[in-house]
């Protein structure tokens, strides 16, 4: 009887590396967003027209630049107190906003507290390139009045230029002792051409 000899082989299969997929796809993410963004810094038009689309919450956008919105400049600011035509008192505060930056805006959005003894008794917002009459004052009602105030106005303010703006307080009468204003929210006009800083000579 003999001995035969007998090797068996097992064939082992490689699996791929778990990691390749994920390091795949982070590849393509990161070569898809390079490619935005080259695109979104070249074209400041489609940029803004994107970013202002995006909604938030009251009446600034996403478009809305901080940065801009510290080169405002409150002029003129005056407040008084009206009668609404539905009998409301309200104390409407009016201002001009100067353009101190090196580009164009829009959507100057204003808040207004009204204060008592320092403490805040009011809160208004309203974009501005709006101005009421003090005769449509009189015939319009308090929802009337705060619908008109934060209806998108389309005007761009050149750098240097001014545009007057207005926030309304209904329910609030007299005895107010001051109506603070800021800029709360501005966005670049579409287009805009990035700033060019040159060397001081």
């Amino acid at each position: 009887m003999g001995w035969e000899n007998t090797a068996s082989v097992v064939h082992e299969e490689h699996e791929p590396s778990r990691l390749t997929a994920p390091l795949a796809i982070l590849a393509g993410l990161l070569v898809a967003f390079s490619l935005l963004t080259l695109f979104m810094v070249h074209d400041h038009a489609w940029t803004d027209s994107l970013t202002a689309s995006v909604p938030l919450p009251g009446p600034a956008t996403l478009a809305a630049d901080p940065n801009l919105a510290a080169q405002m400049r409150v002029t003129g600011a005056h407040a008084w107190n009206t009668v609404l035509a539905d009998q409301t008192q309200a104390v409407v505060a009016e201002a001009e906003i100067a353009n101190d930056a090196l580009v164009a805006v829009r959507h100057i959005v204003i808040n207004a507290e009204a204060r008592v003894e320092g403490r805040t008794k009011a809160v208004g917002v309203a974009m501005c390139g709006k101005p009421v009459s003090n005769r449509l004052l009189g015939r319009i009602g308090r929802d009337e009045l705060l619908t008109l105030l934060s209806l998108d106005a389309p005007v761009s303010v050149e750098p240097g230029h001014r545009l007057g703006c207005q926030v309304a307080l209904p329910g609030i009468g007299p005895g107010i002792d001051e109506v603070v204003l800021r800029v709360a929210s501005v966005e670049p006009s579409p287009g805009h051409p990035a700033p060019a800083f040159h060397p001081a000579e």
